[in-house]
Parts: C-alpha cells; sequence; structure tokens
C-alpha cells in the first residue's frame, strides 16, 4: 500500500510538519458607520485589511523535533529583530492572492485528550498585499525637477522595488484584472 502525503503548507520552501492540518483564512474588508445619530445604514469603506490564516494541526509526541521546527519557524527573526517574512506555497494562499506571511499572536500547544500528540495552533498575517503595495505606489506624488529657469519637468514615477516573483504575479493579475 502507498501512502501520499500532501505538503499543505510551505514556508520558504519548508513543509510546515504535522497530521490532520486545518486552514481558515479570513479577509477583513473594513468599513466605519458613517449615518451619524441617524438610522441610516450608510457606511464609509476604510480598505482592505491584512488576511489571517489560522492554522491547526497534530503532531505526534514522539515526534517532538516537528513541534520543535514550528517553534523556531515562529521564533525567526531578521538582522533587525523584526519577525522573519515568509514567502507561503499553499492552494488556499494562492487562490486569495496571498505570497508573503509572519507569525503573529500566539503559538498554542495542548495536549490532544485521546492521543500521545499535541494540539498546535498558530496565526499567520499577510505582508505586503497586492493592494497594499497598490496603494503605497499611488500615494507617491511625482518628484518635480527644475532644469532651467522658469521651465519645470515632472519626472516619471518609477515601480516600487518587486521581486521578479512579484512582477510576474503582478503582470498575470493586471491581465486577470483588465490592469490599467
Amino acid at each position: 500500500m502507498v501512502w501520499f502525503v500532501s505538503v499543505v503548507i510551505a514556508l520558504d520552501g519548508q513543509a510546515v510538519p504535522g497530521k490532520s492540518t486545518k486552514l481558515t483564512m479570513v479577509s477583513k474588508i473594513s468599513s466605519s458607520d458613517a449615518s451619524g445619530t441617524g438610522s441610516s445604514t450608510a457606511n464609509v469603506d476604510t480598505g482592505f485589511k491584512p488576511k489571517k490564516m489560522a492554522v491547526s494541526c497534530l503532531i505526534a509526541k514522539v515526534s517532538a523535533d516537528h513541534l520543535t521546527t514550528i517553534v523556531e519557524l515562529s521564533e525567526k527573526t531578521d538582522s533587525k529583530g523584526d519577525r522573519h517574512i515568509y514567502t507561503i506555497v499553499n492552494d488556499m494562499a494562492d487562490a486569495m492572492k496571498v505570497q508573503q506571511v509572519k507569525f503573529s499572536g500566539e503559538l498554542r500547544v495542548s495536549d490532544h485528550k485521546k492521543m500521545l500528540a499535541w494540539n498546535v495552533k498558530f496565526d499567520l498575517i499577510e505582508h505586503r498585499s497586492v493592494a497594499e503595495r497598490v496603494e503605497a505606489a499611488a500615494s507617491v506624488a511625482p518628484a518635480v525637477v527644475q532644469t532651467s529657469p522658469g521651465q519645470t519637468v515632472t519626472a516619471p514615477v518609477q515601480d516600487e522595488k518587486l521581486t521578479d516573483f512579484e512582477k510576474r504575479l503582478q503582470q498575470i493579475e493586471d491581465f486577470i484584472g483588465g490592469g490599467t
């Protein structure tokens, strides 16, 4: 008998260990009440917030090194002491256009009631969403350069630095969404 093991989540190419992995992703569309003291249902859109992915899985106690791997992933920092930003590979994240995440909130570990295993739960939060990058690029005002007295030239706005992977994803997104 052949068993196929599917990778549910990979962070920077490293599979996140665990069995019976469950994922829940939340995309919050923020708005605020614009009705004042009246009974109107008017709302003001205040933007898209970073998507959050809740992950839960089981890790057998005989595989304590798997729990150690998750702890190390959650505690990894960069040279400045900031949480490490991971490139995520997951079908749900791809479908919701999430490319980069970092650990957020708590890493929760508890004993399983019936098995010699741990229940492991953690949250990942989106980093630098496509919407955030587009908003940041739109907010950059073009620079004005004076070349000679009385004449001004507007310098072209350069695209923000994207990785080759992000550029390709942006091209696909522009094509599918009808881009600008």
